[in-house]
């Protein structure tokens, strides 16, 4: 579903909702100045309250924010990491994990190293 939704969430079989969804997230990030009562209606009408509305709108304007400022400063792009979220390559291979509680530094349950 997310690969169908990545190349065209029009024809990706949403429901509803999620179409509504993707329509005022599209619109507040090309033109947000077109955005609207009838678009915050639009949202109630399939299922949205102001909770969820506010929630949606802060996410989209933070991620149009933070794609705006790397377009102005002309950072590149991560090349370390791919599409689909996963990190690219094995020189990255535990970058910023934590270890958990009764796990070994090679991230394995204590107890469990070299099986």
């Amino acid at each position: 579903m997310a690969d169908r939704v990545a190349v065209d969430w029009r024809s990706a079989g949403l429901d509803p909702a999620d179409v509504a969804l993707c329509e005022f997230t599209e619109k507040l990030t090309r033109n947000p100045a077109a955005v609207g009562a009838r678009d915050i209606a639009t949202l109630r009408a399939v299922g949205f309250d102001d909770q969820g509305i506010s929630s949606a709108t802060q996410v989209i304007a933070y991620f149009n924010y933070i794609n705006r400022i790397a377009e102005g400063l002309g950072v590149p792009s991560e090349d370390w990491l791919d599409d689909d979220g996963t990190v690219r390559g094995p020189s990255l291979k535990g970058h910023g994990q934590r270890k958990r509680p009764g796990q070994s530094e090679k991230g394995e349950a204590e107890g469990e190293e070299g099986h």
